[in-house]
Order: structure tokens, then C-alpha cells, then sequence
């Protein structure tokens, strides 16, 4: 469930996807039963969120994911994050292959100072990867088509095709002969092809209105006997619900067909993981208004999903919310909120792996400091470590920290979903330099 300091501040919302004591083919017989009527009630469920969405830049929905299918996320990202370090330190581009490591003074730990691999911000950042502050990382996990060999690839915002990047187009198909870490991302390629075939959908349905019950009813058949049919459900659902919010009528430039101005695409999907040590950012919004002379519907959202529970010491998102009205004149607007008594205090959803944090891209908020290897301290000192239900300290995967024998805590890695308007562009988020402008230099003493 989701949490918040003060629950009386901040209203938080989940989406209803299906019953918790129904299966997945119960689900489907009874919506091929009464259709027309399950199509009403999910709808205004979703016009329901979507205006508390508006009201208050943000929504927590529960579940989004199954646990099994949230685990193999967490592994592939994993994977795919340290085949891009180990790529990185082969072509001689950083020191070292792993994320974050103990300063070393003298043949001895610096407490708690840590060193990275690579600088803060774009400009020492690659397309691929880039840290935003110390201990904070942003892996794209979608790279161009021309990335190396292999299908799987389609086409995303703005005609280009896609493909989730991987340890083959990193090291080539056959790279068994070097150390790399071996992965595989068929869960997250798998999650890729809903989110595009549920965006195709939706963009069909804009266009022929008509078709959209029979659409669904084709969708919930297809789906029904799939190994995680429930999974690609509750996409197809949160789609619903983000075309619902993108429907608000807006005046993007040079756009006046009104059918284009609410089809979306898939912006960002990436990975953001925070290393122990990682210290609180500082508030932010993720992108700006299209107007600055008057609020606009949301043009832009993410949806963050945790891999592995989230704890405070873990440093979950904080937000403000109703502040993407006041980020367009941030100082004026937010002195005016504060005189009226409408600025808002923070809020911080503490969520369950699987589960997802839906908020407006101009909505003011920070990620908070990683303390997990303080913590762990702290235990080891007072003589006991017990780890918190439902969470595992594997060295193997994020969220085990434990790289070189040294390093404490536990990582906080996120899925980032970000969806847009498909007449926006993103451009300030990730340099040009591409890893793949290098080559590894492979050898037996590597």
C-alpha cells in the first residue's frame, strides 16, 4: 500500500485493475459477459483519477506489477546496468566497473565518502548513461536500431526505431569468450512490445471510436492465455487510464487537429538507480511549461516503478503536491500559494516493489538520500541485522550492494516510464555521446 507522512495532506489514489480474488480468466468471462458496461465503469474510474491526477500532479497506483514479473525486471536491469559499466571500463572510458566504492585512505575505508566511475551531469555523461548527482544513475534502456545486430526493434516517437539495449548489442551476439555479465532481457522487451502495442491501440481507437469495444474484447482474448497475461493487463489499463488524462483538451504549437493533439508516445525507458551514500536532491521539475502565461494540461508524465520495496533509508520520491501549477514562476507563484496557505506540504509514497508512481513532468520533487549502508551499520554495531520483509541484500542484483566486499546498503533501482504528448521533445535529458562511439578492448588479463 501506499504511504505518506501526512495522509490529511495529500490525497493519494489507486487504480483498480481487477480483482485481487479473481484470475486473469475469470477477469476476461466477465467483462465478455456484460462488455458495454465493464468498458462505462472502467472508464469513469479513469476520468475519476485523471482529475484527481490534474488536481494533484500526481497518483499511486496498486498493483501495477506482479511480484514474479517485477523480480525478472530487477534482474535484467541488473544485468544490463553492469554489462554497460564493464563495457564502459573496457573501452578505458572510467577507472572502474561499478557503480559506486569506499574512498580509499591510506589502505583504509574513508567512513562514509565514496568515489564514482564518472562525472555528475550531462556533460561527462553518454546517450546511454549519465549520473545527475553523485550516486545517481539514469540508464536509457532503449538505443537506436543501428546499435549493433538482432531484431526486437520498432518504432517509437518521432519515426525512429527502437530496441531495449542489452549485453548482445553491447559485446555482440556471441560473447561468450569474454567476462561480461551474461543477461537477458526478454522481460523488459517483453514489457516494451505492450507499452508500443497499447499505444498503437489507443492512437486506432482515437481515430475509429467505433471499433474500441470490439478492440477489447480482441485485446482480453489474446491476452488471457499469456504466461503473464495479468502483467500485460494491467499495461493495457494503465494506458487507458494515461490516454484519459492526455484527453484534456490543449494548444500544443502548430497542432490543430484535435485527434493528433491526444495521441501520445513513449518518451523515456530507462532505469534510475541511487547508490548508498547518494545524498537528498534538491527540488526539481523534470521539464517546463509549454505557456507561461497560463497553466496547461499535463503535456508530460512518469511513471516510476520501484523493483525492490521501498524504505525511507532507501530514499523514495518526495513530492509537492499541486506545485506543477506554480513551476511556471516558481518564486511569485509559490509566495502567492504560501500567503493564500494553499503551498502544500511533502509527500512521500512509500511503495511496494511492483507498484507505481504516476506524476506531472513540472511537478516540484526530490529523491531522497540513500542512508541504507548508515542503517546497516548501525544494526552490525548493535549486534543484529534482521532484513526487512520482503526484501532480499543478493550481491549479485541491484539492491545488494555489496561489489568488492566493502561496500554496505542497498541500492534503490527505478523503472521510469515517461509518456508524452506526441508532438513534445525532449532534449535536454541525455547528451549525444553515444557508449557505442567506442570499442572494448578485449583481453585474457581483462
Amino acid at each position: 500500500m501506499t504511504t505518506n507522512p501526512d495522509p490529511s495532506k495529500a490525497s493519494t489514489a489507486t487504480i483498480p485493475f481487477m480483482d485481487a480474488d479473481n484470475d486473469t480468466s475469470t477477469a476476461c468471462h466477465e467483462q465478455q459477459q456484460q462488455p458495454q458496461q465493464q468498458q462505462q465503469q472502467q472508464q469513469q474510474r479513469h476520468e475519476a483519477l485523471a482529475t484527481t491526477f490534474h488536481h494533484q500532479g500526481y497518483l499511486t497506483l496498486s498493483p501495477l506489477l506482479s511480484p514474479a514479473f517485477t523480480t525478472r525486471l530487477l534482474h535484467e536491469c541488473s544485468s544490463t546496468f553492469h554489462a554497460v559499466l564493464h563495457y564502459l571500463r573496457q573501452c578505458h572510458e572510467i577507472p572502474f566497473d561499478t557503480p559506486s566504492r569506499p574512498k580509499d585512505c591510506g589502505g583504509q575505508t574513508c567512513g562514509e565518502e565514496f568515489e564514482y566511475p564518472m562525472g555528475v551531469g550531462v556533460k561527462y555523461g553518454y546517450r546511454e548513461l549519465v549520473m545527475r548527482s553523485p550516486g545517481r544513475y539514469e540508464l536509457a534502456l532503449l538505443v537506436d536500431n543501428d546499435r549493433g545486430g538482432g531484431g526486437g526493434d520498432v518504432v517509437v516517437g518521432g519515426g525512429k526505431r527502437k530496441k531495449v539495449l542489452s549485453r548482445e548489442l553491447l559485446f555482440g551476439e556471441d560473447s561468450s569468450s569474454n567476462d561480461a555479465p551474461t543477461s537477458s532481457c526478454a522481460t523488459l522487451e517483453l514489457l516494451f512490445d505492450w507499452i508500443h502495442e497499447g499505444i498503437g491501440s489507443e492512437r486506432r481507437e482515437n481515430h475509429r471510436q467505433d471499433d474500441e469495444l470490439q478492440q477489447q474484447q480482441q485485446e482480453q482474448e489474446h491476452t488471457q492465455d499469456e504466461p503473464f497475461a495479468q502483467d500485460h493487463a494491467q499495461i493495457q489499463n494503465l494506458l487507458h487510464l494515461i490516454h484519459t488524462i492526455f484527453s484534456e483538451p490543449d494548444t500544443p504549437p502548430n497542432t490543430t487537429n484535435n485527434k493528433t493533439k491526444n495521441e501520445y508516445t513513449l518518451l523515456h525507458y530507462s532505469l534510475l538507480l541511487s547508490t548508498p551514500g547518494s545524498q537528498t536532491q534538491s527540488w526539481h521539475a523534470d521539464g517546463g511549461h509549454i505557456h507561461l502565461q497560463s497553466h496547461a494540461p499535463c503535456h508530460c508524465l512518469n511513471v516510476f516503478v520501484p523493483l525492490v520495496p521501498l524504505c525511507p533509508s532507501l530514499g523514495p520520491t518526495e513530492l509537492r503536491p499541486k506545485s506543477q501549477y506554480y513551476t511556471r514562476d516558481l518564486t511569485r507563484m509559490v509566495l502567492g500559494a504560501m500567503a493564500r496557505k494553499e503551498w502544500m506540504s511533502p509527500v512521500v509514497p512509500l511503495l511496494r516493489g511492483g507498484e507505481a508512481l504516476v506524476f506531472d513532468y513540472r511537478i516540484l520533487h526530490r529523491g531522497g538520500a540513500n542512508t541504507s549502508h548508515l542503517v546497516e551499520m548501525e544494526e552490525e554495531e548493535e549486534g543484529h541485522g534482521d532484513e526487512e520483509e520482503g526484501e532480499k541484500k543478493e550481491d549479485e542484483v541491484i539492491g545488494g550492494n555489496g561489489r568488492d566486499g566493502r561496500n554496505r546498503g542497498r541500492d534503490r533501482p527505478i523503472l521510469v516510464m515517461t509518456f508524452a504528448k506526441s508532438w513534445f521533445v525532449d532534449v535536454c535529458n541525455f547528451p549525444k555521446r553515444s557508449i557505442f562511439s567506442f570499442r572494448p578492448e578485449l583481453s585474457v588479463n581483462e
